[in-house]
């Protein structure tokens, strides 16, 4: 595990999809990995009202990444807000996962998703990686349904050896299941599959609903960082999540000053925010 200041993991990329035209999904770490919206995208939407700012709004559409190693490492964080539409039927089990992000080869036998699905009966979320020749994944098994029109932290994590889901901050991970008896799991290689936001090389249904500051770490952020992202929002490249460069002084998770910015926090019954 690790945070994410000083030797933790540190922001790979950060898509705030906030865009209000265009067609490019812009990396704000400025890393580069800037992807292309593609089909059903609303743009401009309201965002999270921790985070402030816009969200896209994905209706059958999504966003493509070319392919990259370094999204691909052998343990990483995937963090999104989202906001469903709609939410999966009873016990589909897998078949119709609605992806935030993914990147995975055609049979999900190497990289990875972050997904809602229904496993129990309960609308959930969900998190799978490869292991060669099966899937092993964990979902939501804290029994909350995932309900459309609400706004959700969301957090899948592999540190190498197991997968960790949290939701709202909270760990909610199942126990480490499988569809097979795979058990080498290694990053993707493949270059002919980009990173995904809102679908997953048209394998399963896409996401329905917003998206926003969709962030993927070089390694597995610990509980307390997810904690801390989930009550103040997820922090920009430079502002608390280990990137370098300030952040956005239009950005209200932020201020500048004289030493590194620094996250702001929401204080329950407090209008606005303090700095800590």
């Amino acid at each position: 595990g690790g945070g994410s200041g000083g030797g933790g993991p540190q922001p790979v990329a950060m898509w705030p999809l906030d865009e209000t035209s265009g067609t490019t999904a812009n990396d704000a770490t400025g890393t580069g990995h800037n992807g292309a919206y593609v089909g059903g995208v609303a743009l401009g939407g309201p965002g999270s009202p921790k985070n402030g700012n816009a969200a896209a709004t994905f209706t059958g559409g999504g966003v493509s990444v070319p392919y990259s190693a370094d999204l691909n490492p052998g343990a990483y964080t995937v963090e999104a807000w989202v906001n469903p539409s709609s939410v999966n039927t009873y016990m589909d089990q897998g078949t119709a996962a609605r992806p935030i992000a993914c990147s995975r080869d055609a049979q999900g036998l190497r990289g990875y998703m972050l997904y809602a699905d229904n496993y129990t009966g309960t609308p959930q979320f969900a998190f799978v990686v490869g292991a060669g020749s099966s899937r092993r994944y964990v979902y939501d098994n804290s029994g909350v349904a995932e309900q459309p029109g609400l706004w959700y932290h969301v957090v899948g994590s592999f540190d190498g050896t197991d997968l960790h889901l949290y939701v709202n901050g909270v760990e909610v991970t199942s126990a480490q299941l499988n569809d097979g008896d795979g058990t080498d799991i290694q990053p993707l290689a493949d270059s002919s599959f980009p990173f995904q936001i809102g679908m997953c090389n048209g394998g399963s249904a896409p996401w329905n609903g917003a998206i926003q500051d969709l962030t993927f770490w070089n390694g597995a952020l610990d509980a307390a960082t997810i904690a801390q992202h989930a009550s103040a929002g997820t922090p920009p490249p430079g502002g608390g999540g280990g990137g370098g460069g300030g952040c956005d002084p239009s950005d209200v998770r932020c201020v500048q000053g004289a030493g590194p910015t620094v996250p702001l926090v929401f204080l329950p019954g407090i209008t606005g925010l303090w700095q800590v």
